[in-house]
C-alpha cells in the first residue's frame, strides 16, 4: 500500500523573497531591524539641533559683548564716584558765606594729579580751625575725598614724600595761629576753586604725580 503526499496548490503559497528584508524581520543575531524611517527621523533631528546651536552662538556672544560694554570699567566708576563727592563738597563750601576780601587769592595754576590732589586736600583740612563753624563735617568729607582718590587709584601718595606746598596754603599756614577763622574762611574758598578746577578735567586723575 502507497502512501501518497497531499497536494498543495502552489497559487496559494506566498513566497516571500529572502533578498528582501522586511520590517519584522531580524538579523542573524535575532535583532530586530529598526525600520528606514527612523533613521531617516532621527537624522533630521540631529540637524536641527545642530543648525539651532549653529544660529544662537552668535546671538549669544553679541549679547554678552553688549552687556560688556554697559559695564562701566573701574576707572569709570572711579571718576564717576570723586566728581560726585567733589560737587557734594563744593555745595557744601558754597553755603557757607566768605567775605569778599577773602576770596581774592586763587589756587596755583599747576598740573593737577592725583598725588597733588590728595597733597591740597589734606593741606586744607589741616588749616581749618576744629572750633569754626561745621568744621568736623567738613573736614570728615574732605577726608573721605582724600582717602578714596588715594586709595582707588592705587598711588598710595600718603607714602611718598610730600611735594612742595601750594604757595597759598604755605602762607595761611602761618597766619592760622593768630587768625584762625580768616584762615580757615580763605582755605575754604581756595579749596571750593580748587576742586572746580578739577572737576573741569578729571582725565587728570590718571597721573600719580
Amino acid at each position: 500500500m502507497s502512501t501518497h503526499e497531499p497536494s498543495v496548490d502552489q497559487s496559494s503559497v506566498t513566497v516571500r523573497d529572502k533578498s528582501h528584508r522586511y520590517p519584522d524581520d531580524g538579523d542573524s543575531s535575532g535583532t530586530l531591524t529598526p525600520h528606514k524611517d527612523h533613521h531617516f527621523s532621527a537624522g533630521i533631528g540631529i540637524r536641527m539641533m545642530h543648525l539651532a546651536l549653529f544660529l544662537a552662538l552668535p546671538l549669544l556672544q553679541l549679547c554678552s559683548q553688549v552687556q560688556t560694554a554697559s559695564l562701566p570699567t573701574e576707572a569709570v566708576r572711579m571718576k564717576l564716584r570723586v566728581d560726585n563727592m567733589a560737587r557734594q563738597l563744593v555745595s557744601k563750601i558754597e553755603t557757607i558765606m566768605i567775605p569778599k576780601a577773602l576770596t581774592t587769592s586763587l589756587p596755583s595754576a599747576e598740573q593737577l594729579s592725583v598725588c597733588s590732589v590728595v597733597q591740597y586736600l589734606n593741606l586744607s583740612s589741616s588749616l581749618i580751625w576744629d572750633r569754626f563753624n561745621r568744621s568736623q563735617e567738613l573736614k570728615s568729607e574732605i577726608s573721605s575725598l582724600s582717602g578714596f582718590v588715594d586709595q582707588s587709584s592705587q598711588c598710595h601718595c600718603s607714602g611718598k614724600a610730600r611735594a612742595q606746598a601750594p604757595s597759598e596754603l604755605e602762607k595761611l599756614r602761618k597766619d592760622k595761629e593768630r587768625f584762625p577763622i580768616a584762615v580757615s574762611l580763605t582755605v575754604l574758598h581756595l579749596l571750593k576753586e580748587y576742586l572746580k578746577n578739577m572737576l573741569e578735567d578729571m582725565d587728570q586723575l590718571r597721573t600719580c604725580t
